[in-house]
């Protein structure tokens, strides 16, 4: 990103804020962009002695050089409250991914606020779902997702992860009922995604063995086996397998959907 048109955005007044800090720091350059873009999640924040509960993210630029932005990323730490100074929107939006403040300066860190703490607390308390088919489901509060570990056909310790809204409960529904549907039909869907893959992938895997013996569609589609399922409230699905090396340690992925079936198959990492 050009650091005219970053900083643009925000006003040039600087105020001192408290910020609660939820997330380690986090880092992203795209095409054309001349330098990094720095980024950490808060929770709430204390500017002029009130108080906002508007989840959102402090940013700042770093510069391409790696041991740099190595020390970058140890400037904030997870539930840590941070006085700073920054620089607010033109133009303040709301949402998690809208709202920002631009830090200028660290000036503490592990200071008090007893509303802030308060506030940081009730997040840290664990949230968690009682379910007859999928166990016990714990929020994730940072990536917005519940999870659970289960067996899914032969496959043991399963990661079952259902994507969600943090900030409303209601729309939990559907995509729980949609893992539900898709462990209740583990042993079936589990066979059919590793013949899916196989027919896909296999081929490709043979091109990466040096020497070593032909893999066929059977054996490729018993030696994968699935560590975790990602679930969407659209009733989309992506499976994440262990390749047994045959991709030399690449994950195997099948992505689907519970109406219309499976879509592609590729590997990642």
């Amino acid at each position: 990103m050009k650091e005219k048109t970053f900083y643009s955005s925000f006003c040039e007044e600087e105020k001192e804020f408290v910020v609660a800090i939820i997330s380690g720091v986090s880092g992203g350059k795209a095409a054309g962009d001349t330098c990094w873009r720095m980024n950490v999640d808060f929770l709430a924040y204390e500017c002029d002695g009130e108080i906002f509960e508007d989840r959102g993210y402090l940013c700042w630029l770093a510069s391409n050089d790696e041991e740099e932005r190595r020390c970058e990323c140890d400037k904030f730490n997870p539930n840590i409250l941070y006085r700073i100074k920054a620089r607010e929107l033109k133009e303040k939006q709301t949402g998690r991914y809208k709202n920002r403040l631009l830090v200028t300066q660290i000036l503490d860190c592990n200071v008090k606020s007893p509303q802030l703490e308060t506030i940081l607390a009730k997040y840290n308390e664990p949230v968690t779902i009682e379910d007859d088919i999928l166990g016990t489901l714990t929020l994730d509060k940072q990536y917005f997702d519940l999870s659970t570990q289960i067996s899914f056909g032969l496959n043991k310790d399963v990661c079952i992860c259902v994507d969600v809204d943090n900030e409303d409960r209601d729309s939990w529904v559907e995509p729980i009922n949609i893992a539900r549907q898709l462990v209740q039909n583990a042993e079936k869907l589990d066979v059919d995604m590793r013949k899916f893959a196989a027919e896909e992938l296999t081929g490709n895997a043979n091109d990466w063995q040096e020497n070593l013996p032909e893999i066929t569609q059977e054996q490729f589609a018993k030696r994968i086996t699935l560590e975790s399922l990602h679930v969407y409230d659209d009733g989309d699905y992506t499976a994440y397998y262990d390749d047994d090396n045959m991709f030399y340690g690449h994950v195997v992925v099948v992505d689907g959907n519970i109406d219309t079936g499976f879509d592609s198959s590729y590997i990642e990492g």
